[in-house]
């Protein structure tokens, strides 16, 4: 369901990809848009999660949340990715190919199969926005041909203080494995 086709209110929210709170637990830390809200999660329920917030903030229809947890995994291709990668490698007009929330090896494997399936052979770029992106830091650097440390989402995925170790790992992992690395 598009946007527009779902209702909510102060009491319940609508989410497009529900799947994201299917392993949440009390204490973890729901961060919508950019940090404009932050809720904590109080209770796991069969029709959802029950949060209350933790910093007060305006809720933006059509922003995207990130769950603050070391085992948050968005799906790094989308229906709409996929469609948008051979788009863009069919077209001949780019020079690489950045790939957004890859958090495993796997999903640098995958999307380099689709590219290469779909015309010539580009540079992909893992970009690293969350914490189990970090976590799995050198399988993703021994598939990928660079990495991006995406310090700003980075921020929301893993608590502040840990951000600066999560960098240098990113560095580290790049340095070890021999691929370029953006900051």
């Amino acid at each position: 369901a598009g946007a527009a086709d779902v209702v909510g209110d102060i009491k319940k929210l609508p989410l497009q990809m529900p799947s994201y709170l299917d392993n949440l637990a009390r204490g973890d830390i729901i961060v919508e848009g950019d940090g404009a809200l932050l809720l904590e999660v109080i209770e796991r329920r069969d029709d959802g999660v029950l949060c209350h917030p933790t910093q007060a903030g305006v809720l933006h229809p059509g922003r995207g949340i990130v769950l603050r947890k070391s085992d948050f995994r968005p799906a790094a291709l989308t229906e709409k990715d996929r469609a948008d990668l051979v788009a863009a490698v069919r077209s001949g007009v780019f020079d690489a190919l950045a790939l957004s929330f890859i958090s495993s090896g796997h999903d640098v494997e995958s999307a380099r199969a689709l590219a290469v399936a779909n015309g010539p052979t580009l540079p992909l770029v893992a970009k690293i926005e969350t914490a189990l992106g970090v976590d799995n830091i050198e399988e993703i650097a021994q598939r990928a041909d660079m990495l991006m440390a995406a310090r700003g989402d980075l921020a929301f995925s893993m608590p502040w203080e840990e951000l600066p170790m999560g960098v240098a790992a990113i560095q580290r992992a790049a340095v070890s494995s021999g691929c370029p690395w953006i900051l």
